[in-house]
């Protein structure tokens, strides 16, 4: 009875997932602007689905990312209508850094977008943002990707920001890169822009 009843499980979590995989092919080739709030919430059960139940967690990990693009860039066109949470995109970007998932220029997309949208953007979503474009593996400027968004960013920056940069040079052995942007973080706390660093995690 245990066996049989192991063998349906599996079955059903088996059907599960091939749903959910012509699901989220049929969501991603779908045309910007055709989301009904149904499609909305498809989409976001199965970034869920992909994050906690894909047996594959790098792969799962990419359909949320591109998921949440597609999102993302279907909110664009609808005035005042929105599903996405800061939960989602946290657990979107949690999932691609553990994976070391991207690509690095579907991450910068998403990011770019990210910071479009003041409901989604604040401080603790740009260092996950950070951290998770320069963990990518297809890539070796991401740390210099990274940098540019804190240069431009319109947000009050701390360590944590800074931390997630350098350690993007230091894992790629660019000592001179992480030297220089250490200098710079003393140079900004010296003229008040940032109220803390470098620490002892920077060093």
């Amino acid at each position: 009875v245990a066996d049989a009843k192991r063998r349906s499980e599996r079955k059903d979590s088996s059907r599960k997932f091939t749903n959910i995989e012509s699901d989220t092919n049929g969501l991603l080739k779908a045309s910007v602007g055709s989301f009904s709030r149904k499609t909305f919430r498809n989409a976001t059960d199965a970034i869920w689905f992909h994050i906690n139940q894909n047996s594959n967690k790098r792969a799962g990990a990419e359909k949320a990312l591109l998921l949440l693009a597609r999102l993302l860039e279907e909110e664009k066109t609808k005035d005042g209508h929105s599903v996405l949470t800061k939960g989602v995109v946290f657990n979107v970007l949690r999932a691609c850094q553990k994976q070391k998932a991207g690509p690095a220029d579907k991450v910068e997309y998403v990011l770019n977008m990210l910071e479009q949208r003041e409901t989604l953007w604040d401080s603790k979503i740009l260092t996950e943002s950070l951290i998770t474009l320069v963990n990518c593996e297809d890539e070796t400027s991401t740390p210099e990707r990274a940098e540019a968004i804190l240069t431009r960013t319109n947000l009050p920056l701390n360590n944590f920001h800074f931390v997630a940069v350098l350690n993007g040079y230091a894992k790629r052995g660019l000592a001179k890169k992480a030297e220089r942007l250490l200098n710079r973080i003393d140079e900004l706390k010296q003229s008040g822009v940032v109220q803390e660093g470098p620490n002892n995690i920077a060093y």
